[in-house]
Formats: C-alpha cells, structure tokens, sequence
C-alpha cells in the first residue's frame, strides 16, 4: 500500500513549537487546544500575530529542531518495514521557501532509515498517487476525498468538523487501521 504522510502535525509538532516560541516572547499562554482553525493562528495571536508567524517560518531551525509526534517516527520504521511504500508529502509556505531545507534536514535527522526519494514538497496532496492519506489539514483531506480514495484525519481541535474515512488520535490507533486494512476480517 502507498500511504501518504503529511510532516507537520503528523510526524512533527509544529504548532506546539510556535505557541512555544510565542508565549514566551509575548508572555502569554495559549495553548494547542486553542487554535480552532486552520491557518487561524495569526487571528488567534493578535495583531502581531502574522508578522511572528512569518518569521518564524522563515527560521530553517524552527523545522529541523522541531519535536516527533508521539509515535511517529517507531510508525513510519514499522510502516517501512513491513513493505508499505510511505510517502512524505508537505506543504512549503509559500512565504518561506527556506522551510523545504529544515524539513529535509528533520527527516534525515530523525528517520535516517526514511528513503530521502520519499520525500515530496507539494501544495496539492490529491494530485498524488497513493492510497491512503493521513492528515490534519482540512483542505487536503477534503480534497482527497474527491478522489475516493481512504483518507484518514489525524484529530486536531482545528479539524473537527472534516469528514474523512477514519479518524485517529495517536500513531498507536493508526498502525491499527493500517493492519485492520491489509487484514481485513471476512464477515459470515
């Protein structure tokens, strides 16, 4: 099977690291369950909001230091082991061309059994070929699901109202959709 991942919230915690970052310069304390909408994290911030989270995106570090998901990189080693062809598709903001190198570097750093020819920049995930896709943003999931194909949403609290074929909280409940869709148990 050919499972595309997405990087940023799938297999590394960006949003913790800009609300990090943030609380710390502007002495406030938001937090992950805060940030309602996708690509709202500016509203949510301020007015100051979008200029910081520019920056920030233009900071190669910020992707390459960024921390795993919990289970994410044992995952995507088990996906590859067991002969799964995986994909890492990400988005690059288009303000910060930059961001492709510090993204590159984490997954070399952090999954250095990943094969690097795996690994796609790219705005439209739906334009892929694969079979199963996973994860958090809206717009991607609501786009590979026009292609009916499986989509599988990783549960944030700026997707809640997306419709997708599964959704999963944690690494541990997707490897388990994953053995329950190769091995699917015959009804009768």
């Amino acid at each position: 099977m050919r499972i595309v991942l997405d990087q940023d919230q799938v297999l590394a915690l960006w949003v913790e690291r800009i609300l990090e970052w943030y609380n710390q310069d502007y002495k406030t304390n938001f937090l992950r369950e805060d940030v309602k909408e996708y690509w709202g994290m500016d509203n949510l911030l301020g007015a100051q909001g979008r200029d910081f989270l520019r920056s920030c995106m233009r900071y190669p570090e910020l992707y390459r230091d960024l921390d795993p998901v919990e289970g994410a990189i044992a995952g995507v080693k088990s996906l590859v082991d067991a002969g799964h062809d995986v994909v890492i598709a990400t988005a690059i903001p288009s303000c910060a061309g930059i961001a492709y190198h510090g993204k590159l570097e984490w997954i070399r750093r952090n999954m250095p059994f990943f094969d690097l020819k795996n690994f796609i920049a790219i705005q439209r995930k739906d334009l892929l070929d694969g079979d199963l896709l996973l994860d958090d943003a809206p717009h991607h999931i609501d786009a590979w699901n026009k292609t009916d194909r499986t989509s599988v949403v990783f549960d944030c609290p700026w997707n809640q109202g997306v419709k997708a074929d599964h959704r999963i909280k944690n690494w541990k409940e997707f490897l388990e959709l994953i053995r329950d869709l190769d091995n699917p148990i015959p009804f009768g």
